[in-house]
This record gives C-alpha cells, structure tokens and sequence, in this order.
C-alpha cells in the first residue's frame, strides 16, 4: 500500500479500527481521509491517534457503520474489544453487543465526502474491511462504482468470494 502512484486524493477508511489506514494515508499526503469505525473502544482509540499524529486537519473520523442499508444495525463484540474482530454479519457468541447508526457509502459519501468536495476525483481509494459485510457494501454501492470507478482495497471473507453482482 505504501507504492500508490500517484496518492489518492481522497480515502474512504471503512472499518478503520484504530486508523493504521488513515495515518499510513496522511503521511504519504492524501489531503481528504474518512475513517469509519462503528466499535466505540476503536472509534475512540481512532481518535487518539488522529490527535497524537496531527492529523485532524486530514482524518475525519466517523463513529459508524457503512453496510447496505440506512439506519440501526446491531454490532456482535469478539471477546477482545480492541481487536477488531466485529461484526453486523456474524454474532460473535460473547453476548455482547452495540446498536451503532449505519448508512450506505452512496450516502456517506453525499452527506459528508461532497461537503468539503463537490466533486469526486478519479483518484479516490476506498479500502473495506467489515469482518464480512463487505459484499452488502460493495452490492449496495454497485452503481457508484459504475459511475466513479474508484480504487478499491477490499479485505474479502470465503463466504462472500462465492456471491455475485
């Protein structure tokens, strides 16, 4: 990921966790970050880490979840809150859960990408890593790819390999 020629623009950091991504993004020099993280412990470590690095002229930092549908969606804990092992899709077994607000990304991007850009650059990477929610984004968002053809890095679990557009 360090190779990326020429730096994006723009980075859609969905499933930040504790923002490895959104730094790594800021210092090669993309000058809009997003960085969603729906598990509160991440969303503020994520935070944390924007201001120890002063970044918060770059990162913006959403406590969220992207998936394929507007609204409230339940978030099963893994056993280790920090992590990262989340997930919408798979219910962890630990009892433990979060209701965390959640949007599609053509919506994320309309209310929050276009505010400080009108327009989207062909040099935008989203990178999608949502402990398997991934094919509910990438199906819901299908037309927007279509139009903007931004880079994807996409962390893909087995079961959604199987799964068509």
């Amino acid at each position: 990921m360090l190779n990326l020629k020429p730096t994006p623009n723009i980075f859609i950091d969905i499933g930040a966790h504790a923002g490895k991504y959104s730094l790594i993004m800021a210092r090669l020099g993309c000058e809009k970050i997003y960085s969603i993280e729906a598990e509160k412990e991440n969303y503020l470590a994520l935070k944390q880490n924007i201001l120890l690095n002063n970044f918060e002229s770059k990162i913006y930092p959403f406590h969220m979840a992207i998936c394929g549908k507007n609204g409230i969606v339940t978030l099963h804990l893994a056993e280790n809150v920090t992590d990262g092992c989340h997930s919408i899709v798979v219910n962890r077994g630990t009892g433990r859960i979060e209701k965390v607000k959640c949007t599609t990304l053509h919506s994320f991007i309309d209310k929050n990408v276009r505010k400080h850009s009108s327009t989207l650059s062909n040099n935008v990477l989203i990178k999608i890593d949502v402990e398997g929610a991934e094919y509910q984004i990438l199906k819901s968002s299908f037309d927007f790819f279509k139009i903007n053809k931004p880079q994807l890095l996409i962390e893909i679990w087995d079961e959604n390999r199987k799964k068509s557009f």
